[in-house]
This record gives structure tokens, C-alpha cells and sequence, in this order.
């Protein structure tokens, strides 16, 4: 439908109402009541807009007979009459949307379609009454449409503050965010510093603790092994001098022996 509204809004009714043709089908298997007589409607419209206004006005016989009939629907079902010249039924039917409340829109349209059919019908007295009436409806219409646009544009315009003061939190939200993640960055950065530090300290001082455990226990083998030394010479030293007085004795005896 949506399509079909794009061809009425540029006045082309004939293409609106081909692709109404094609839609009925499938609206007729499945569609529920109301859309039915919705589809319809705006099919009977098509067709009076589409100079068959004979076969508008039978649509809206078989839809309507006996329901409730919007002022709008009744507005165009009596141009459809009056469309062929069926003045009497125009104006029985415009009567009957004038006995109706309705908005301005409506309002104009029922006085410019009764003018017509008063127009037609030959009924000149009538006719200052009823452009009175349209005229008056037509500036109603138009303030309403200003007030409407007037109150689009404030809408517009107050989303569009809403929309930017969104957009700002968004990004104030952003930047606080941010923020927020960098100082976490930099605690956790420094936390993990001090730790590495720490821990760098405590491996150093273990190290250097190791360092002198090796060179106490260096200093220690270097004793032992200095005092090794020193009785190991002693030992030879006495050794020699026991090999010396034997050889001193041996000689000793040699010469004793030879005399």
C-alpha cells in the first residue's frame, strides 16, 4: 500500500489503481474483514479517480450497505455520483456527511464537493453560503497545517537537541570511560613496577647472599687447604730428616765396617 500512496501523493491514479487490480487477489484469500473493506475503499477511489466512477460507486454499495460510512468515504462517494451526473444521489449523500461530526479536512472537503453539486445542479442561492462555509473550513485547514508543521519542526528540532544531548553523554560517557581505563592501566602498570622490583630486590639479595655464602666457604677451603698444606710439609719435612739420619747411619756403619 505503501507504493500505491506513492502514486496518489503524484496524482497518478492509474498506476495506483493497477497495482490495487494486482494486490486484490491475494487480499481477497487473506486478508482479515477490515482491511478488506480498508483495501477496497481506497480501490473505489482509484477508479472514480480513474474516470470509472460507476464502478467505484458499486464497490462502495457492496461494502458499505447497511455499516457506519466515514464523512471522508461519503465526501468522495457523492463526487462519484456527481461525477455521472447523478445529482440527486450527490446531494442526498453530501447532506448525509454534513449531518456528521468531522474535522476540518473533512469539513472542506463535504463544502467543496456539495459546491460543485450545488454548481451543478443549478442551485446559485446556495452557493455563497456554501463557499462561505469552505472558505472558512479551508483557513482552518490551513492553520491546522501550520500549527502541524510549526509542531513537527519544534519536534524536529527538540529531537534533534535530544539527539545531540544524547550524543554528548555518549561521548562525555566515553571520555569518562576512557579515563577510567587509563588510570586502571597506569595502577596496574605501577602495581606490576613495585612487584617486578620487589621481586628483582629480593632475587638480588638472595644472589648476593649466595655470593658471600661462596666466597665465606671459599675462604674456609682456603684454610683447610692451607693448613693441609703446611702439615703435609711437615710431614715431609720430618720425613726427610728421618731418610737423612738413616743415610747419615748407613754411612756410619760403612766406614765403621771398613776400618
Amino acid at each position: 500500500m505503501a507504493i500505491v500512496g506513492g502514486y496518489v501523493a503524484k496524482r497518478d491514479y492509474s498506476s495506483a489503481l493497477d497495482s490495487l487490480i494486482a494486490m486484490e487477489p491475494e487480499v481477497i484469500a487473506n486478508a482479515h474483514d477490515s482491511y478488506k473493506i480498508f483495501f477496497f475503499d481506497q480501490l473505489a477511489r482509484c477508479y472514480d479517480s480513474d474516470r470509472q466512477s460507476r464502478k467505484a460507486i458499486d464497490i462502495w454499495h457492496s461494502i458499505y450497505d447497511g455499516k457506519n460510512i466515514s464523512v471522508n468515504t461519503l465526501a468522495h462517494w457523492a463526487h462519484a455520483y456527481y461525477h455521472i451526473n447523478e445529482l440527486d444521489s450527490a446531494y442526498m449523500l453530501i447532506q448525509q456527511a454534513n449531518k456528521l461530526p468531522r474535522n476540518n479536512t473533512d469539513e472542506a472537503l463535504c463544502r467543496n464537493v456539495e459546491y460543485d453539486i450545488l454548481e451543478k445542479m443549478g442551485r446559485k442561492a446556495e452557493l455563497a453560503r456554501v463557499d462561505s462555509l469552505r472558505n472558512i473550513a479551508a483557513g482552518n485547514t490551513m492553520k491546522e497545517r501550520k500549527l502541524e508543521e510549526s509542531s513537527l519542526a519544534l519536534n524536529l528540532k527538540y529531537d534533534s537537541a535530544t539527539r545531540n544531548a544524547r550524543i554528548e553523554a555518549a561521548e562525555a560517557r566515553n571520555r569518562t570511560n576512557i579515563a577510567i581505563f587509563i588510570a586502571m592501566l597506569l595502577a596496574i602498570s605501577g602495581v606490576a613496577a613495585y612487584v617486578f622490583m620487589n621481586k628483582r630486590n629480593q632475587l638480588l639479595k638472595l644472589e648476593h647472599e649466595n655470593d658471600i655464602l661462596k666466597i665465606k666457604t671459599m675462604q674456609d677451603n682456603l684454610f683447610k687447604s692451607d693448613c693441609r698444606n703446611k702439615d703435609m710439609s711437615a710431614r715431609i719435612s720430618e720425613l726427610f730428616h728421618t731418610r737423612f739420619n738413616l743415610i747419615d747411619a748407613l754411612a756410619a756403619t760403612y766406614f765403621e765396617c771398613k776400618r
